[in-house]
């Protein structure tokens, strides 16, 4: 038998497009997500969160397990070094 998951308890996955948008419309997005993962207050034992950005390809920039899935302040940390990407062409710091 499968372990049963809290019904109050659930992952939150973020995809971020990075094609053709410029940086007002990114800076929108990457607002948007840090707002939703603060009203949801992820942690360790809360809701987890993750990303993926994607423009041609995709990449995972947070997996659920990573530091960044359950602390709103690391998660934000990390979203906003993506602020000064702009483009998946760049390296995803």
């Amino acid at each position: 038998m499968l372990p049963r998951c809290p019904a109050d308890l659930f992952d939150l996955g973020f995809l971020l497009d990075a094609s053709n948008m410029g940086s007002k419309q990114f800076d929108r997005e990457v607002a948007i997500m840090k707002g939703i993962v603060r009203a949801f207050k992820i942690g360790y034992k809360s809701h987890r969160a993750g990303l993926v950005i994607f423009n041609n390809k995709a990449s995972t920039v947070i997996r659920r397990g990573d530091l960044e899935a359950i602390s709103v302040s690391a998660f934000e940390a990390r979203v906003s070094n993506l602020e000064h990407c702009k483009s998946f062409m760049c390296s995803v710091p």
